[in-house]
């Protein structure tokens, strides 16, 4: 027998929006246990029967008569839109009235009050400490009430238990937006109480605590999700109890990575992340994270530093009553950054901007490091200054103040660099600031489209993407922005220029995952701000490794960084290390990535080369040395004596060295790539590592074009 439900909606006329999406209906029985699950695509919330009313018509198979409790559920999250409706089912046709439950109200993501919790997707194997953050922002000071945090060990949905919160015992360390720790009687506390009261009121805006929690102290799971096998994780649940106009609460699970290893290790290099946004990146499409947990997090994944890059269009519009004085955000900015460096000695934050250039109706991105402030008050954020103006404001500084810029993602969709940009940014005039790509940006494997979004009640994104979301093919972008923007673009370009003129310019390479907070995984809004897109990019997972030596000093210092930057002297990679060094058999001069190697006629090239990985990333399969010619760029690596083993590859950790006697190609330059996890049906790598070139020239020519370059500057 099938049974057609008549349903009239009842609820609020904007509430009805809530019902586009797919529902899915349960129908228990009383009596029965067991639920009876319906998915229904549709409402029609439109129609309406003869009295006007808007009714929606669907038919439930093999139903027997009796009496039912029917419960609507949110599709990708189980989450009751109506709960417990009774309804007695006999003959052929039921009409019942739906009313939204309003006991769990929802708060709109941007527009209203945010409420998230964060943590690393992965922690060094010698790190101690699971960093989270509990993050509230977009409210008025004195309005909520934070009643609790919570921590649950999260097995799974089946096995998950409420009434067991993680003791107190695990809690190291609890500090507040200021970064004072928060105590009660000498111990770490999650809250500071009102007096006499059991929650504590909301007086900043945005308002958060870093929470440090002991990792031997969490259970551990293992198994394969988003492409890692066999990996150790910590999967728990962040429960936070608050009160705005009623007792509410949200839930949180967070999978964290557990490695028994660190990343790859090499003397004098540190990994960092060159494009990252921050809580001065806020606007109605998009928020970033709190510098401390930045910096919490980055010393958790293995980072040294990490280039904070906000966007020009939300530091140009001054949130507090000390930067609308200033009229911009920068020097607070700045000043913010200064204070979470002397806070966090370990890991170096540097106060960079991610500039929007107007072109045509939307906007292109730049990486702006050590230049001024490009302010932006485009009110869509497509950019107010157009590219050619933006470097004729750097060029005009004085030589201290003038930074450099490298193009940001270069080849990702909808902010994809043409010919027509790189022609203005190669202009000769600009060679000294324009200096290369960002082009190893995010790293999605698994990407979804969902209704689902962080204003959930409750949000299990390990639950929301699997592997039917794998991206068929996730290197593309990387591919073409390396092959297709720097090798063809620039970088064969430039030498052909250099033979002809004899003057050379150098084009480099950055790694970022231009995360936005993004600890753990990523909710991205869709421009229609109907839909969220989900994937696995997280902060740190895509990495520059600099080359930043002591010497008689710190090694961690912007000047350092920027130097190595403005060098080359980096790679880019998401898992293992793949380094190489020339020398001339003339001289005892390493040079290293970025560097430029002066060849006489009938000189020998010494190449030295070495590469890591780890059990996480696993075992190195593919080491390719490229030489790139005036004709082209190609595969150069068989005329190199590399230990391989059929099974193992080249291993977690190898080295080579080889002498080429008598080097005939000038100019030319030689570039390093590695991989690992390689698919045996696709071919595609797992994990990716891009150095930056070594140049070769003939001496004489290096010698020439260090007088021209004089003769110009005088």
């Amino acid at each position: 027998m099938g049974v057609t439900l008549r349903i009239r909606f009842n609820g609020r006329k904007e509430d009805l929006r809530d019902f586009w999406v797919p529902l899915v209906f349960e129908l228990k029985r009383v009596g029965s246990r067991k639920p009876l699950r319906f998915l229904v695509e549709n409402l029609n919330r439109n129609v309406k029967d003869e009295k006007g009313r808007r009714m929606s018509f669907f038919k439930i198979p093999n139903l027997s008569p009796g009496r039912y409790t029917l419960s609507i559920l949110e599709f990708h999250t189980g989450h009751p839109i109506v709960r417990g409706k009774r309804l007695e089912l006999k003959g052929k046709e039921v009409e019942f009235g739906l009313v939204k439950d309003y006991r769990a109200p929802k708060q709109p993501n941007t527009f209203g009050m945010d409420l998230v919790a964060d943590a690393p997707y992965r922690i060094e194997g010698s790190y101690p400490f699971l960093p989270v953050v509990v993050l509230m922002q977009d409210v008025e000071p004195g309005t909520i009430r934070m009643r609790s945090i919570n921590f649950f060990d999260y097995p799974s949905a089946e096995n998950f238990d409420p009434r067991k919160p993680l003791p107190s015992e695990v809690i190291y360390r609890v500090m507040d937006e200021e970064g004072n720790p928060v105590e009660k009687d000498g111990q770490p506390a999650l809250l500071k109480l009102d007096p006499g009261k059991d929650y504590e009121t909301v007086r900043t805006d945005p308002w958060y605590r870093v929470i440090l929690l002991h990792k031997n102290k969490l259970p551990v799971y293992q198994g394969d999700y988003w492409g890692y096998r066999k990996a150790r994780f910590l999967q728990y649940l962040v429960c936070i109890r608050y009160r705005k106009f009623l007792n509410d609460s949200k839930q949180f699970v967070l999978r964290t990575r557990i490695p028994d290893c660190d990343l790859p290790k090499v003397a004098d290099w540190h990994y960092g992340d060159s494009h990252y946004h921050s809580e001065y990146t806020r606007n109605p499409y998009e928020y970033g994270g709190p510098l401390s947990m930045t910096a919490e997090v980055a010393k958790a994944l293995g980072l040294s530093w990490v280039t904070v890059t906000d966007h020009s269009y939300c530091l140009s519009h001054p949130r507090t009553p000390a930067e609308k004085e200033q009229g911009n955000r920068w020097q607070s900015y700045h000043q913010a950054v200064q204070r979470t460096n002397e806070s966090y000695k370990d890991v170096l934050l540097v106060g960079a901007e991610e500039v929007t250039v107007r072109r045509g109706c939307f906007g292109l991105h730049m990486l702006s490091f050590g230049n001024p402030f490009m302010e932006d008050h485009h009110p869509a954020g497509v950019g107010s200054l157009g590219m050619r103006t933006v470097f004729e404001r750097i060029r005009k500084q004085a030589e201290a103040d003038r930074g450099f810029i490298y193009a940001a993602h270069p080849a990702c969709s909808g902010y994809v660099w043409e010919e027509e940009d790189y022609r203005i940014a190669c202009d000769l005039r600009y060679e000294n600031i324009f200096l290369g790509l960002q082009l190893y940006n995010e790293k999605i494997l698994y990407t979804q489209t969902t209704h689902a979004s962080m204003d959930q009640d409750f949000l299990d994104p390990f639950a929301l993407l699997g592997e039917a979301d794998r991206k068929a093919h996730w290197s593309k972008e990387l591919d073409e922005g390396v092959i297709e923007h720097w090798v063809k673009g620039l970088l064969i370009p430039s030498l052909r220029e250099w033979k002809e003129k004899g003057s050379l310019r150098k084009f480099f390479i950055l790694g970022g995952s231009d995360a936005h907070m993004d600890f753990n995984y990523a909710f991205r809004p869709h421009m229609a701000f109907l839909i969220h897109y989900l994937h696995d990019n997280a902060f740190g997972k895509v990495r520059t490794l600099a080359y930043l030596p002591a010497g008689n000093g710190r090694a961690l210092t912007e000047q350092n960084l920027y130097r190595a930057f403005r060098n080359g002297n980096a790679l880019a990679t998401d898992g293992p290390v793949a380094l190489f060094s020339l020398r001339t058999n003339n001289g005892g001069k390493v040079f290293r990535l970025g560097d430029t190697v002066p060849l006489r006629p009938g000189e020998s090239l010494h190449l030295a080369m070495e590469w890591k990985s780890t059990p996480e990333f696993g075992p190195i399969q593919a080491v390719t040395l490229y030489l790139g010619t005036t004709k082209g760029e190609k595969d150069i690596t068989r005329q190199i004596r590399l230990p391989r083993s059929r099974k193992r590859g080249y291993g977690f950790e190898g080295s080579v060295e080889q002498t080429f006697f008598e080097w005939k190609a000038m100019p030319c330059y030689l570039r390093l790539e590695a991989a690992s996890g390689i698919d045996p049906n696709t071919g595609e790598a797992q994990f990716r590592c891009v150095t930056n070139p070594i140049w070769i020239a003939p001496a004489s020519s290096l010698i020439r074009d260090v007088e021209k370059k004089h003769l110009k500057q005088r």
